[in-house]
């Protein structure tokens, strides 16, 4: 069943905490459970980031084969680019990948990371954290500045700017970005939580305070589906007072 008021190119809908994850009638079931799993874990720690990703709108939307980036109604208007994929931001709260890169699949060139757990943390950044924790947004800008001042991340995307440094980050955290030994202009050989941890620490702390139950993500590449619906998150892992309005 697809909600009122999304456009018509979403055929396939299901939800995480009343988050939209959406299809075309061309993307894969499989890639749509995989995301809604990937919404699902990243949201799980934080009620505040949660809650505020909900009312912000977010959503996650999944295009299929024979679709781009701007196959997604609401970037059709950011033109042709040569990227895989969009992140959410407060105007437009909407991220996006392909559902190949959701399910390992091969033929995706960008097989060796995760571009959808990159385009969700730009999610949980800028319609969730940004807004829910006090402080947390200054936290995050300042470890950009003094990585940058410190020659961290030199000619990486990672150093584009603090925006992409937290998703570029993430990757890592997770295990799930595309490592080189030579930095290429995108990435280096920062890949793991560990290694970023001995790497860049200030950034390591600024993602850890987003995940304090520690929980385990199930890897993109080796889960199921199944093993993926059954597995039980530690949910809302800091203190939390609902507000009265």
């Amino acid at each position: 069943m697809r909600p009122n008021g999304l456009d018509q190119f979403y055929q396939k809908y299901t939800q995480a905490y009343g988050i939209p994850i959406l299809g075309s009638s061309n993307a894969q079931a499989e890639a749509l459970k995989r995301a809604c799993y990937l919404v699902r874990f990243l949201l799980a720690d934080h009620a505040p980031v949660r809650h505020m990703v909900y009312r912000l709108s977010g959503r996650f939307a999944v295009f299929g084969a024979g679709e781009t980036p701007e196959s997604i109604p609401e970037h059709a208007t950011y033109g042709t680019t040569s990227g895989p994929a969009w992140g959410a931001t407060f105007w437009i709260p909407v991220s996006s990948t392909a559902g190949t890169n959701l399910l390992c699949d091969q033929s995706d060139s960008h097989t060796p990371e995760s571009i959808a757990l990159h385009e969700m943390a730009h999610m949980l950044h800028r319609l969730g954290a940004e807004f829910a924790i006090d402080g947390w947004n200054d936290r995050l800008k300042a470890s950009y500045t003094s990585a940058k001042a410190n020659g961290l991340w030199s000619n990486t995307y990672a150093q584009k700017d603090y925006i992409e440094y937290f998703a570029e980050g993430v990757q890592s955290y997770f295990d799930d970005n595309w490592r080189v030994e030579k930095a290429d202009g995108h990435h280096n050989n920062i890949s793991t939580r560990k290694q970023l941890m001995n790497y860049d620490p200030q950034l390591h702390g600024v993602i850890d305070e987003l995940f304090p139950c520690k929980n385990t993500l199930l890897a993109r590449c080796s889960s199921t589906r199944e093993e993926e619906q059954n597995q039980i998150l530690k949910m809302d892992c800091v203190p939390y007072v609902a507000s009265p309005t």
